[in-house]
């Protein structure tokens, strides 16, 4: 690719435009290089994860980029973007660091391992002063998302250019629909080993295509799974049912966004949707896929279309028995539409975690205490929790204590205790309120400092802050950051639901709380979407619709003490006072010493008005 010369902006921002009014446009092969993890590498160690990187760039990175001519014209602390006048020479030097930067990690801890992903493409870039445009750099940008960790993905005009003059095997992942790049790109990765035999991976004999290669390849796992952690879950690509091969890119879409938001849970451990894309339109032999990806969960399905109308089927798969313990199907109109697609990914993922943790609390369930893994106390701790009872309650205390004296980098088990104590005050079970606020805070913190999206914490210090110190500016902005990071996340939607109605804003409680009932429509924990929305309602004054809510919040076994208030305070308002005088009888059997004056003193309504108002319809329920 010979040309002109071309002058980009340096890393200080002092580079200069080209010459004349159409040098700023030129062809290259750009490689964007992007860090795996690197918030959560920061969160773990911030000061050794840049030592450590500042050693790869100095020792690795760009004597490798010098060598093969690359030009560094952009960094953002977790990212390189690097510009080639050869393609073939992109290609080795990407070829070259990730076959090397694995060295340097063999004394590092799986989980404080620096790895990159590499997307490449060829493409003009435009220079515009100290900013750089084109399409080009945005589908480098994509392409490595779309990478295993330790991956290189390349665009089809890359892989047509260098297929047979590197040494080097590709797999073809077609194409794929990436955000925000209006046409499907075919990609292709690049197998850094030389592939694994269909006979020796563990996987049953298939059919074969026309070269008599196996439909299905599955990539070698990258790393070893850690022993104790949460169960892996790998979403298979879904097949095409009907044969319309046009519709690729909508499918691979799909997959792509069920991972990212499985990813933002924090629940499971999640393979990459790099790692399964060669997995295609098959019927595979799902223990041997399982053991090569190292999931013990499954995700697979298919999708077909009928004029303007699809159908798409999911199912979760147990990977060593086949066993199916979920199965689902939706049917939409036009499946190009991204909004129709945001909520069909978001009521599959919804869906998938709680059954993964049913059929895990399963397993575990009678197993001896010393047996236990970490991960297995967490779920029994959550599940202890869950059921609102003081003796259950402590038993969640003492496995928690367990896990963070057993791994004390498990961010999970801290944002769980945190809960642990807010949940304390709430109930009503704390003997010094201040001590456990002050731990709800100092646990929460912790959390974030190993892991700075772990959605528990944020939502745990977001309702901390506007339920017990009506700071509300900063619980609404944890909350976003939740939802930033998993936005069909139904505990943030119904926590922040409560916030909304404490500061007046009731049409968007109501919003909130009726998205989070439709995400998750057979939820686990019913009766907290229905007490977000009793509260809702009555902010708003809709006091038989927030009444029918309370009821049904109190109909199950479990109780919160702040739903009791709101359920006979909304039969109250509601002009039932029957009814609100025998939810407050019980109430006061299960807390004697409940004052409604110390109610109003530390409500958290933003409105004295409220606050009043509330508390008077306390006392028509009968509570002193």
């Amino acid at each position: 690719m010979a040309r002109g010369v071309i002058n980009f902006p340096s890393e200080t921002g002092d580079g200069l435009s080209s010459r004349g009014a159409t040098a700023g446009r030129e062809l290259f092969a750009i490689a964007h290089f992007d860090m795996v993890g690197y918030s959560r590498l920061i969160g773990l160690d911030d000061i050794g994860t840049v030592v450590r990187l500042r050693a790869l760039r100095r020792d690795f990175i760009d004597p490798a980029l010098r060598r093969h001519g690359g030009r560094l014209v952009q960094t953002a602390g977790d990212s390189l973007l690097v510009v080639f006048e050869s393609v073939v020479s992109a290609v080795q030097c990407a070829v070259e660091l990730q076959r090397s930067i694995p060295t340097q990690n063999e004394n590092q801890p799986v989980e404080r391992r620096i790895i990159f992903r590499v997307g490449i493409e060829i493409g003009d870039i435009i220079v515009d002063g100290t900013e750089l445009h084109g399409d080009g750099l945005n589908v480098a940008a994509r392409l490595q998302g779309a990478c295993p960790p330790g991956g290189i993905c390349l665009s089809r005009a890359v892989h047509d250019q260098v297929a047979n003059r590197l040494d080097v095997a590709f797999e073809e992942l077609g194409p794929l629909a990436l955000k925000n790049i209006a046409r499907p790109i075919d990609a292709f990765v690049v197998r850094l080993n030389p592939p694994v035999p269909a006979k020796q991976s563990g996987i049953a004999d298939h059919p074969t295509g026309p070269a008599g290669t196996p439909d299905v390849t599955v990539p070698p796992r990258p790393y070893p799974r850690p022993a104790g952690g949460p169960p892996w879950i790998a979403v298979l690509p879904l097949r095409q049912l009907d044969g319309d091969t046009t519709r690729n890119h909508i499918r691979d879409g799909l997959v792509a966004d069920i991972v990212c938001q499985l990813v933002g849970l924090r629940e499971l451990s999640v393979i990459s949707h790099g790692s399964t894309l060669t997995i295609r339109d098959t019927d595979p032999d799902l223990r041997g896929i399982g053991q090569r990806l190292g999931a013990q969960y499954l995700v697979r399905g298919g999708i077909r279309h009928a004029g303007t109308r699809s159908r798409l089927t999911a199912e979760l798969t147990v990977a060593e028995t086949g066993e199916a313990i979920w199965a689902w199907h939706i049917d939409f109109d036009d499946p190009r539409s991204f909004e129709i697609q945001d909520r069909i990914v978001a009521q599959i993922v919804n869906r998938l975690a709680p059954r993964v943790r049913d059929n895990e609390l399963r397993r575990i369930r009678g197993k001896r205490p010393d047996l236990l893994s970490t991960y297995e106390k967490i779920l029994l701790a959550r599940e202890n929790l869950a059921l609102l009872e003081r003796d259950h309650f402590q038993a969640a205390k003492v496995l928690l204590d367990d896990v963070i004296i057993q791994e004390p980098g498990y961010a999970e088990a801290y944002a769980l205790a945190s809960d642990w104590h807010l949940l304390r005050i709430g109930q009503d079970w704390s003997d010094d309120r201040i001590d456990d606020d002050a731990e709800t805070d100092r646990l929460a913190r912790r959390a974030l400092a190993l892991d700075g999206d772990n959605l528990r914490a944020l939502i745990g210090s977001a309702h901390r802050r506007s339920y017990l110190h009506r700071d509300y500016p900063a619980a609404l902005s944890m909350f976003q950051r939740a939802l930033n990071t998993a936005p069909n996340s139904v505990l943030a939607l119904q926590r922040s639901s409560y916030t909304y109605s404490f500061i007046g804003e009731p049409n968007e409680a109501i919003r909130r709380g009726e998205r989070a009932m439709e995400l998750s429509p057979d939820d686990n924990e019913p009766h907290m979407l229905y007490s977000a929305l009793c509260v809702a309602h009555y902010t708003a004054a809709n006091f038989d619709t927030a009444a029918e809510w309370g009821r049904k919040a109190l109909g199950g076994t479990r109780m919160l003490r702040s739903t009791a208030g709101w359920a006979a305070a909304s039969l109250a308002a509601a002009g039932r006072v029957d009814e609100a005088r025998e939810v407050a009888a019980n109430t006061m059997a299960r807390w004697p010493e409940r004052r409604v004056s110390d109610v109003v003193a530390r409500h958290p309504y933003q409105d004295v008005s409220r606050r009043l108002r509330y508390g008077e319809h306390l006392v028509a329920a009968g509570f002193p």
